[in-house]
């Protein structure tokens, strides 16, 4: 099972806008979010990886730099 989600960065974690498949949010620019795409096998385990993205006028900023290749992110 995957799945994404995100919410607002500001004074804590998780906070409005909450970012689901269903959200009717409005984005407006300079907003900081946190996108948190996932992947969950039953009974072995998951992954979760976090983006913090500014939204800007033509699109979004990435902020954070790790690697993306799966050799990167695996053990």
């Amino acid at each position: 099972m995957s799945t994404a989600q995100g919410s607002g960065l500001g004074i804590s974690m998780g906070e409005a806008p909450y970012l689901r498949f269903d959200s009717q949010e409005i984005l407006a620019e300079n907003m900081v979010l946190v996108i948190q795409p996932a992947i969950y096998v039953p009974g072995i385990g998951g992954f979760r990886c976090s983006d913090t993205v500014i939204v800007r006028e033509d699109g979004c900023e990435l902020i954070t730099h790790h690697p993306r290749d799966i050799q990167s992110l695996t053990v």
